[in-house]
């Protein structure tokens, strides 16, 4: 087996490399959840808003629902957005 320094066989090596490789991978879907988790609850903020802050709640909920889902169905985000569309409905009459 050939030595890359002091040591360390080029298997161990190349498990390291992997290793850390692996390791930002992860970081990088970390950081990726956090940003879209930070979205939805952004979201979520402005549904739950919409009948007070515009008058064309229904058509907001409807536009943030469009822009929370653009990475495919979510079952979560689509339960939210229909509460927030039945307590909008409720609430004008």
């Amino acid at each position: 087996m050939d030595k890359v320094a002091e040591g360390i066989h080029v298997d161990q090596f190349e498990r390291e490399q992997r290793y850390e490789i692996f390791i930002n991978k992860m970081y990088q879907l970390y950081k990726y959840e956090k940003r879209a988790i930070k979205k939805q609850r952004a979201g979520f903020l402005k549904m739950a808003t919409a009948p007070l802050m515009t008058e064309t709640p229904v058509k907001l909920i409807l536009n943030e629902y469009k822009n929370l889902s653009s990475q495919g169905f979510d079952g979560r985000i689509f339960s939210q957005t229909l509460e927030h569309l039945v307590q909008t409905v409720n609430g004008r009459g």
